[in-house]
């Protein structure tokens, strides 16, 4: 009740002499599906469940661990959640797991400060697997304002099971795959500054019969992703851009295409940029 200092359940560290690997990262769970915890939970400390220290700076060390918060409150993450590290002796060889689930059906469930930071860290000579970071609600609000969210060669995927919003504002997502769903009839998907940078796929959805995809300020999609985006209405507003950057266009899937050129309906001034983008019929749209 008072609230703890840190919680660390890295793995241990390897002795210098043994040319080990660090031991793998462990599990903190913080509610659980049959028993959420009752009230909200707020991070203010830093969490870890890192591998452990490898005895040379050239290996690669155990797996990454996991950081599971199940709530039927709000989830306010204002510190670091670490489950795998790409840096010095504790190079991670594998990514853990972070999973924050609330079951409010309303108002702000999941919320990531601009202190916050979920990182599921591999370098760039990791075999892999990569980690994944999984945001799930009932239907309340998923907001990153500022945050950042990382998971080197593996997967972010957010979900608003219900009625609510996904605002991605300011944040800085950066995955292997990065998808996006709000799923609400009325559902929508808000994005304004920052970047989303994913090399394989990238999918930004509002998938309800009357969901929005909004981009309410600059912001740049990065990679050599396939990236789509998919709403029954998709709106830049009035003077911002979407920068598309890697290979090829954007691939949009609407039936209300408000912006300016690649297929719009010119009814804001906002556009896509860089490599642009080319309009489908929402019907057309990839599965999630």
């Amino acid at each position: 009740p008072a609230g703890a200092t840190a919680i660390s359940a890295d793995g241990g560290n390897a002795a210098l002499t043994s040319l080990h690997q660090g031991g793998d990262g462990g599990t903190i769970h913080i509610g659980s599906d049959a028993k959420p915890i009752a009230g909200d939970v707020m991070i203010k400390k830093a969490i870890s469940a890192s591998s452990g220290a490898n005895a040379t700076i050239l290996q690669h060390g155990g797996k990454g661990g996991t950081v599971s918060v199940v709530s039927g409150g709000k989830i306010d993450v204002r510190a670091d959640i670490k489950v795998s590290d790409s840096t010095g002796a504790k190079r991670s060889e594998r990514g853990g797991h972070i999973r924050l689930d609330s079951r409010l059906t309303s108002g702000d469930a999941i919320v990531v400060s601009n202190s916050g930071q979920l990182r599921a860290l591999l370098d760039a000579a990791a075999p892999g697997p990569g980690g994944k970071v999984e945001f799930v609600t009932a239907g309340g609000n998923i907001r990153v304002d500022g945050g950042s969210v990382i998971a080197d060669k593996g997967t972010i995927d957010l979900r608003n099971n219900g009625a609510g919003t996904i605002h991605l504002l300011n944040a800085n997502l950066r995955a292997d795959v990065i998808k996006a769903n709000a799923l609400g009839v009325n559902g929508q998907l808000i994005i304004g500054g920052g970047t989303i940078d994913a090399n394989s796929v990238m999918k930004l959805y509002a998938t309800g019969s009357n969901g929005t995809v909004r981009f309410i300020d600059n912001v740049s999609l990065n990679g050599n992703s396939v990236k789509t985006i998919a709403g029954n209405t998709v709106t830049i507003d009035n003077g911002k851009i979407v920068t598309v950057n890697g290979p090829n266009a954007a691939n949009v899937h609407t039936n209300n295409p408000n912006y300016t050129g690649s297929g719009g309906n010119n009814s804001t001034s906002g556009r896509f940029g860089g490599r642009g983008a080319t309009t489908q019929s929402f019907g057309s749209r990839p599965n999630y």
